[in-house]
């Protein structure tokens, strides 16, 4: 069975950070709301933004 390759490579809290900052360039967010958007702990969104480097 083949699956889509970002299931492939990010578990699922990376790849809903991802799609949100990846599909919306423009918007400048602050750690909260992203947490707020994608459905993620602020601890959970922290440790995902410093695995990406970006925190």
């Amino acid at each position: 069975m083949l699956h889509p390759l970002p299931q492939l490579l990010f578990g699922e809290y990376r790849r809903r950070i991802l799609d949100l900052l990846l599909l919306n360039p423009e918007r400048s967010l602050h750690v909260r709301e992203i947490a707020r958007l994608t459905d993620t702990s602020p601890g959970t969104l922290h440790k995902e933004l410093a695995k990406l480097g970006l925190r």
